[in-house]
């Protein structure tokens, strides 16, 4: 995400945010906001929403900002699953990292398929059949390592699922604050056009989160809008 944030945009924020009397300050603010939410520094997104009521607690989307807030508070205590925990647990006992993270289903299915495996190398050893037993013991272990990967894997989908659904909340409270009809994008001397939501999907082709995006216009109108 951050190599995807234009060289400068920072100080570009700085420099709209500076001027607390224009209508662009504040929405700057909440865009900046979300940018951060999407570097996942929910920590610094709260302090520019904090910013936003102590500059302009007139504002009437002061009430969105105030539960955005509390949203990004529970963001930050949201409940994590344990990569390295679930890996062990499935190098234990195949499945139990599934069982971990809520996939039941997969952990029974992995469980069961090593099971399988284990008990035909067992079987295998105990009548002497040696290379039926390497042969068994050799397809079987790829499922192995692939149930403690698949594991830790799927703790880090659990982790990213949930925050991303509540960032999509706090987008959803923030985006009508950070609404871009209003604003102006000059494309020449002579010419501007709303920064409507078919001209925000041109620009942000390569920006495909919605902080990022919004980080991006304002970069642009910091560099064609006189404030």
């Amino acid at each position: 995400m951050e190599n995807e944030v234009p060289s400068g945009a920072v100080n570009a924020f700085h420099d709209i945010i500076r001027s607390a009397s224009s209508s662009y300050a504040p929405r700057a603010l909440a865009a900046w906001s979300l940018l951060e939410l999407e570097r996942d520094d929910p920590s610094t997104a709260a302090f520019l929403l904090q910013r936003f009521i102590a500059d302009f607690p007139g504002h009437q989307g002061i009430a969105r900002i105030d539960e955005a807030l509390s949203l990004l508070q529970q963001y930050q205590d949201l409940p994590r699953k344990s990569e390295t925990l679930a890996g062990i647990l499935s190098a234990i006992l195949p499945g139990a990292g599934y069982v971990y993270v809520g996939r039941y289903g997969d952990g029974l299915t992995s469980f069961l398929v090593n099971a399988l495996f284990v008990a035909g190398t067992v079987t295998a050893v105990n009548n002497d059949w040696i290379p039926a037993a390497g042969f068994s013991d050799g397809i079987g272990l790829p499922f192995y390592m692939g149930n403690i990967y698949g594991s830790a894997n799927a703790a880090k989908k659990w982790n990213r699922t949930i925050r991303n659904k509540m960032r999509d909340r706090i987008i959803a409270t923030l985006e009508n604050i950070v609404d871009e009809k209003n604003f102006s994008l000059k494309l020449s001397s002579d010419e501007a056009v709303p920064l409507s939501s078919s001209l925000k999907r041109r620009h942000c082709k390569s920006l495909p989160d919605w902080g990022a995006c919004s980080f991006h216009y304002f970069t642009n109108i910091i560099t064609s809008v006189t404030i």
